[in-house]
């Protein structure tokens, strides 16, 4: 209990005095916080004379270990499957839980006083929604979906969020080849030795893991693939564990191979079979690129019949990237983008939908759901979950509407492609406008906000 007078709101517990084995030196916020033994402190003396805590996280901490710059770090068990010299590993029961707060009540037409909201839903307040609710169904749809579309090998390098679904495979996967590898470059390297054998396998990373797989990765386009590849990166928009927000969808561009976007996890499930098949059509290596808000969801997914595992055919292809090899190889990947755009133009998963708005949308990935939450099925858009970019789709859109909205979880690749797609005359707004935030995560709310309505809980 503080006495009101003397409490601030503002500064109350930056100050404090401490009378346990060690007292308060220094905070510095976001930094660190460093303590030194209590020479007043009633008890047993503390050994240790400073102590100094770093505010580190995941990777953060575990870069600390490596470089030898702390002396104990608390890490997810994802990274205790590298061992770092002169440190031993101790496994802690911790638990982790997260909630979901929905309307209770049912819809009875009361408004909140406050700011005119409606009070209670009718769906959340079934009691049977509720229950389904409960239920987590499939929660790495991904690696299922893998699994029943004829993999045969896993290789992949831990990192937030991509490390559960190697360990998904690990645990129910029968007779599949599964490798924890140094780094993601040897992960790639792997994957395509699996695939130059006629066997389907995917590579998964986090997004930073791409610029470490990015040799490997880039020449396997320009090699090309016998076994469908998949190549998974998981993107962490915001940093929740990460050092930067990198966009793997530039890699796909870059590489000049297909990529895949999923809104959500049945296409998340779907994609994989669908990339494999469309792998082995190509003969190139398809990434697929998942956030880390879908990648840490769940739902219920239809699975399909699985698929047996590709027989072993090795193939008679020059594979090694000597200069004459690699310019032949290189034109026939130039050849490749033609049926590549049509790949996209015809997919399933980039589609039309049209109303009398004169605001175009591009909605791609997880970004289709905010955009389908702010305004429903009012709205010209374009779905966009398969890369490289429907130019005829998003055309055809333009000449329809006055303005382009692009909405995309992440960089702003599609915003930039579609600006020079449409030419400087053309209006297309996004996050380099300021009508999206710039940085961090997209959410209903803020996509809500460009899309000019209303927001709040």
């Amino acid at each position: 209990i503080v006495p009101s007078d003397s409490y601030n709101n503002e500064t109350y517990g930056e100050n404090p005095v401490g009378s346990g084995p060690y007292k308060f030196v220094q905070w510095d916020k976001g930094q660190q916080v460093i303590l030194e033994k209590n020479p007043d402190y009633y008890g047993k003396m503390p050994q240790i004379e400073k102590i100094t805590i770093l505010f580190a996280q995941n990777e953060a901490a575990f870069n600390l270990a490596k470089n030898g710059e702390a002396d104990i770090v608390a890490v997810p068990l994802e990274y205790g499957k590298e061992n770092v010299d002169g440190y031993t590993m101790y496994l802690m029961d911790t638990i982790d839980v997260r909630g979901i707060s929905l309307p209770s009540v049912p819809d009875t037409g009361e408004l909140s006083p406050e700011d005119n909201y409606t009070i209670g839903n009718n769906v959340t307040a079934d009691i049977a929604v509720r229950k389904a609710l409960n239920y987590g169904i499939n929660r790495t749809a991904i690696a299922q979906g893998a699994l029943d579309g004829g993999l045969s090998a896993v290789y992949a390098y831990p990192g937030t969020p991509s490390t559960e679904i190697t360990e998904y495979i690990q645990k129910v996967g029968t007779g599949i080849h599964s490798r924890w590898s140094t780094n993601e470059k040897t992960a790639m390297e792997e994957a395509v030795g699996m695939s130059f054998v006629g066997k389907r396998s995917m590579v998964c990373m986090k997004h930073v893991g791409m610029n470490v797989a990015a040799d490997a990765f880039v020449n396997s386009a320009i090699t090309g693939v016998h076994g469908g590849l998949v190549v998974v990166a998981a993107d962490d928009p915001s940093m929740h564990s990460s050092q930067n927000e990198q966009d793997s969808r530039f890699y796909g561009a870059f590489a000049m191979v297909p990529a895949m976007e999923p809104s959500n996890q049945q296409e998340a499930y779907d994609m994989m079979a669908y990339g494999f098949d469309l792998s082995e059509k190509l003969g190139e290596p398809v990434v697929l690129r998942v956030v880390t808000r879908l990648a840490h969801s769940r739902a219920a997914v239809e699975v399909s019949e699985p698929i047996d595992e590709n027989p072993f055919s090795p193939a008679t292809d020059a594979w090694v990237l000597l200069p004459g090899i690699a310019r032949k190889k290189y034109a026939v990947l130039l050849e490749k983008q033609e049926t590549m755009m049509q790949a996209s133009e015809n997919s399933i998963y980039n589609r039309v939908e049209m109303s009398s708005s004169k605001t175009g949308i591009l909605a791609c990935g997880i970004a289709y759901n905010y955009v389908k939450e702010a305004i429903g099925d009012n709205a010209n858009l374009v779905k966009v979950s398969q890369y490289p970019l429907p130019e005829d789709k998003i055309r055809a859109l333009a000449a329809e509407c006055d303005e382009l909205l692009v909405v995309e979880d992440g960089q702003p690749v599609v915003e930039e492609l579609v600006k020079g797609l449409l030419g400087a005359d053309y209006p297309v707004k996004g996050r380099l406008t300021g009508d999206l935030p710039r940085t961090g995560e997209l959410t209903p709310d803020n996509v809500a906000k460009a899309l000019g309505k209303k927001t709040g809980a």
